[in-house]
């Protein structure tokens, strides 16, 4: 594909998506036990963001060392759209399934406290092509982002032992949502996918769908060191 002919596609589905997304999150029934599940069935993760494959990379070649070699460009326009989006359709899930509590439980001082913000637990920034993912999203209190997974509200930079917690809970997120809802939002393959994206690990894509088990121990694995 030609770098115009490329370009005029993310300006043609960036208004596509504003009018699709805009009708089914706004319109939904606050009720509905589906909770915009269609939505990211009929626009999916991947067929957004095709162009971002890694299939190709050498195995012994960093995700950001292969982005530079590749060449591979980022519609900033495109991924803050999606990624706000996204953000409304975790606060929503969070809201009608988890009255609004924060998904990170292990603190005890935390059980029941209202969550208000959604985090990248892997940074928009760094991690553009996974930005959009609900799996890569979770629903924090205020004290949570800015104080524990942001050190001392440095937005810049990453608690990375809070990213490790932030990944154990959110994997209790997905597997309840798949195990209790007949229409659920999230996909434990995808999740994988946002692990092996950013982890840079290939355990991630040794793992079965639904072994939950093997996922805790590779995410625990990864931040062994």
């Amino acid at each position: 594909m030609e770098e115009q002919s490329a370009e005029e596609f993310s300006l043609k589905l960036l208004t596509l998506l504003r009018f699709f997304m805009e009708q089914r999150v706004n319109n939904f029934s606050e009720n509905s036990s589906a909770l915009c599940s269609s939505i990211y069935r009929s626009i999916s993760d991947d067929e957004i963001f095709i162009v971002f494959s890694y299939s190709d990379k050498p195995k012994d070649m960093t995700r950001s060392e292969y982005e530079k070699t590749a060449k591979i460009s980022v519609n900033k326009n495109l991924t803050k759209y999606m990624s706000a989006k996204a953000k409304k359709i975790v606060r929503i899930y969070n809201d009608q399934f988890r009255a609004g509590n924060t998904e990170v439980t292990y603190d005890k001082q935390h059980i029941g406290d209202i969550a208000t913000h959604i985090h990248h637990i892997f940074p928009e920034a760094d991690y553009p092509t996974i930005c959009h993912y609900i799996k890569n999203l979770i629903a924090l209190t205020p004290t949570q982002h800015l104080n524990y997974a942001h050190p001392n509200g440095n937005t810049q930079k990453i608690n990375r032992e809070y990213q490790h917690i932030c990944l154990l809970a959110k994997s209790d997120t997905i597997r309840y949502d798949i195990e209790h809802h007949s229409e659920p939002i999230y996909s434990f393959e995808k999740f994988l996918y946002v692990l092996f994206i950013g982890l840079e690990s290939d355990s991630f894509s040794q793992i079965e769908n639904g072994d939950y088990d093997g996922l805790v121990t590779a995410i625990n694995l990864a931040y062994s060191t």
